[in-house]
């Protein structure tokens, strides 16, 4: 049997597990999914610091319209970054 042959034609044998087995992917495994408990850990930091990088940037966002609109109270920094969408400081 030549290889292009036993390659075409599987043998009558083989099951669909055994198909799915060798052409499965194992590099393309979710890591969040595997059972290693660091890999969970892992991926509730990543998910952390995501949500931490975004609030911080909103926050540097309003820190900066409430020092260039000169507000020094909540309710003025509160109304300068509401109005500095719009019409501005």
């Amino acid at each position: 049997m030549s290889v292009t042959t036993s390659v075409m034609q599987p043998e009558v044998d083989w099951s669909a597990s055994d198909l799915e087995a060798a052409f499965a992917a194992p590099s393309f495994d979710p890591t969040v999914l595997s059972p290693d408990s660091d890999a969970i850990v892992e991926a509730d930091w990543a998910v952390a610091g995501a949500v931490a990088a975004i609030l911080g940037l909103a926050l540097g966002v309003v820190l900066y319209i409430c020092s260039v609109c000169g507000a020094r109270s909540f309710s003025a920094c509160y109304s300068a970054v509401i109005s500095y969408w719009g019409r501005g400081c």
